[in-house]
């Protein structure tokens, strides 16, 4: 046995139980936990795990209580993915010599790269890769899409890109928008599926998992760990900011066309860059893509200059259903499908109407009802910033970011409206 393999056997199990405290293990006990290290006994029989808290309001205790119930589950995982003869006893060790907070910028910025190299080299060693995002698509989800399967098919590989309802008519001028299907051909099969942007699996509408050997998930919305490899980075304005991260570390040069789909979907999601989301990262990337040939004039005209007339007409129909809650915090608008088809509008044309509420002085939370059916309401919401309304989402069954989320509900609009604005009333300050 060489001198080295201790080392090297325990940096792999840091780096695989660092990856389960990150997606695998569900124990909130041991949530705030971060490993700092991990040592093997000469004989490879006990790995002692070295682990830090913030040890506020006892921690600690609950940590190690916590660690001590995973410890069973850690090397049942561990011995799936490591070619061991015998998995190590594992043993928690409280590290108190590290600094929490850095350790933590350091964990996640390491965990950050040890994902973007996972999904590099499975992009360099398969031939074959479906792209989907969500249903109802926003420009983050198309861009993102579009930005990747036009980079893959300029890398020589084969791509499918697909979303189950299409390309929005409004950002059809995006490169490689004509070559995005609708529909899942019966029995295609894939070396690697990524599902981008979309919160939860079941919101592709379509059953990626059986269709590849690997699923990627890439997103930045909270709640979304599934997956083979799951890179989920909530601090990231856009998914079209994690695709931009992946392709520079591939060996490839972006091209005009994956910049500009890049550049939309993250123009899209941080609100021209008016939201909070619009972070340092996001005005760098986007002026690295304006640098690559991008033209912030073209996009921001196709995306916001471009209006069909249909949307025009229905905006005029759904604005006369404005309410403002009585303390004037809240606000919504409502669409039946009535409406809709007295419009002669498509459900894409809606994007973007919660806005108008929120854009009322005084305002804290936005809604928009839109009618699905027979009763049923979809429910978008929007925060300025004070409210959690991924948090209100979420007990409603959806789910989304503190400013920006969605659920859906079963009721009259009256009673949908009420019920949320009971919500809104407990939840506001």
């Amino acid at each position: 046995m060489s001198s080295y393999r201790p080392e090297r056997v325990g940096e792999q199990i840091h780096k695989e139980i660092t990856r389960l405290m990150m997606q695998g293990i569900k124990d909130p006990r041991v949530a705030p936990v971060v490993i700092t290290g991990v040592t093997m006994s000469r004989d490879l029989s006990l790995a002692r795990v070295y682990f830090t808290v913030s040890d506020e309001a006892g921690e600690r205790k609950e940590a190690e209580r916590g660690l001590k119930s995973v410890a069973p589950f850690i090397r049942r995982q561990l011995g799936q993915v490591m070619r061991m003869r015998f998995i190590p006893e594992i043993r928690f060790e409280y590290d108190s010599s590290i600094n929490y907070g850095q350790k933590i910028d350091d964990l996640l910025r390491q965990v950050k790269d040890d994902l973007i190299e996972q999904i590099v080299n499975q992009i360099t060693d398969n031939r074959s890769f479906l792209v989907v995002a969500h249903e109802n698509p926003d420009g983050d989800a198309i861009g993102s899409t579009l930005g990747l399967a036009n980079a893959l098919r300029e890398m020589g590989k084969e791509v499918l890109a697909l979303n189950v309802d299409g390309v929005p008519q409004i950002m059809q001028f995006l490169p490689g928008h004509d070559q995005l299907v609708r529909v899942l051909p019966e029995n295609a099969q894939f070396d690697v599926a990524f599902v981008l942007d979309a919160g939860d699996l079941s919101r592709t509408r379509i059953p990626t998992a059986e269709h590849c050997r690997t699923l990627i998930n890439i997103d930045h919305h909270p709640h979304s760990d599934f997956g083979d490899i799951c890179y989920l980075d909530t601090s990231a304005s856009a998914t079209a900011i994690l695709i931009d991260r992946v392709l520079n570390r591939c060996d490839y040069q972006m091209s005009l066309e994956v910049a500009k789909c890049l550049y939309l979907g993250i123009l899209s999601d941080t609100g021209s860059f008016r939201y909070s989301s619009a972070n340092p990262e996001a005005f760098a990337v986007a002026g690295r893509l304006v640098g690559s040939g991008v033209d912030p004039w073209e996009i921001s005209g196709c995306l916001y200059e471009s209006l069909a007339p249909e949307r025009m007409r229905l905006l005029g129909l759904v604005l006369p259903t404005l309410q403002i809650s009585p303390c004037g915090r809240y606000a919504s608008v409502a669409m039946t499908e009535e409406v809709l088809k007295q419009s002669g509008a498509a459900e894409e044309h809606t994007d973007g109407f919660v806005n108008y509420p929120r854009a009322i002085r005084g305002v804290e939370v936005a809604l928009f009802f839109r009618q699905v059916g027979r009763n049923k309401y979809k429910i978008s919401f929007r925060s300025r910033g004070k409210v959690d309304v991924g948090a209100m989402a979420r007990k409603l069954g959806g789910g989304g970011h503190h400013n920006a989320a969605g659920a859906q509900m079963d009721g009259t609009l009256e009673d949908v409206r009420a019920q949320v604005s009971y919500l809104l009333d407990q939840q506001l300050p």
